[in-house]
């Protein structure tokens, strides 16, 4: 009895392990790609509109966050070199059915550097549209605002304005 106990208990609390690192909250597995440092993986995301976001880390140049459509991969950021983790991921923060790309780096314990790239109406490429830092986590409910969250679980929330600036909602 005490074997089904603890594999009941094991199974409950398994899927909580693997959400445990997340620094963009709110998102599926399939949603997401993140790698920490010193990782061999490359994992991917498919996109919305078919291309692929590509997370990876080398030694020598850092983490590396590609976006690749039609055969052409592109740099979609600078070499996180000091980086201890980076998260990538696609959602839709405003609303406008129109997904952006989310890249979130944990460079310390207590920090994380979070940007976000847009795609212009009638343009191939994404753009740096957003850019701030963050304590331990955040969160895209998709109503044009974000949820900082600190060390706590406690949430601070705020709002892009349309040139991707924060301010903090009351």
């Amino acid at each position: 009895m005490k074997t089904i106990a603890f594999a009941c208990v094991l199974l409950l609390l398994l899927p909580l392990a693997g959400t445990a690192q997340d620094l963009i909250l709110g998102l599926g597995p399939h949603e997401t790609a993140s790698v920490v440092k010193k990782s061999s993986r490359t994992p991917t995301v498919r996109l919305r509109d078919g291309s692929l976001l590509t997370v990876s880390y080398r030694e020598n140049l850092g983490f590396k966050v590609t976006w690749t459509k039609n055969a052409k991969t592109f740099a979609l950021a600078d070499s996180l070199t000091n980086a201890l983790m980076v998260q990538a991921a696609e959602k839709d923060i405003d609303g406008d059915g129109k997904h952006e790309v989310i890249i979130a780096a944990k460079i310390t314990d207590d920090n994380i550097e979070v940007t976000v790239f847009r795609k212009p109406e009638f343009e191939t490429y994404y753009q740096r549209w957003s850019s701030f830092t963050a304590v331990a986590a955040v969160e895209f409910p998709g109503d044009n605002t974000v949820k900082i969250y600190d060390l706590n679980g406690k949430a601070g929330t705020y709002r892009f304005d349309r040139h991707g600036k924060l301010t903090e909602l009351p």
